[in-house]
């Protein structure tokens, strides 16, 4: 437990949630930001490549396929109920 409490990710995340909680009006300059969201995104791109790598092919077909079924569901629910509004 100790190891995720180090886990930069979750750091970013106690950090950023503590600001917002403390309504802090810190800012980060334009730069150090770019670079803190391109580092994230890589930081969890690359645990869920190791988790898929490390995952058995019947743990990830179930998942992938209700990804694949509501990514097509609801935008096609939503374009019915903007089609039903404007009638």
């Amino acid at each position: 437990m100790s190891e995720n409490l180090r886990d930069p990710l979750f750091l970013f995340f106690v950090v950023g949630l503590t600001g917002g909680l403390l309504k802090s009006d810190l800012k980060l300059p334009d730069a150090i930001y770019q670079l803190l969201s391109t580092y994230l995104l890589l930081a969890i791109g690359i645990k869920g490549g190791v988790a898929l790598r490390e995952a058995g092919i019947g743990e990830v077909v179930v998942p992938a396929g209700a990804a694949i079924l509501l990514g097509v569901a609801i935008p096609i629910a939503a374009f019915l109920e903007i089609g039903r509004a404007h009638v």
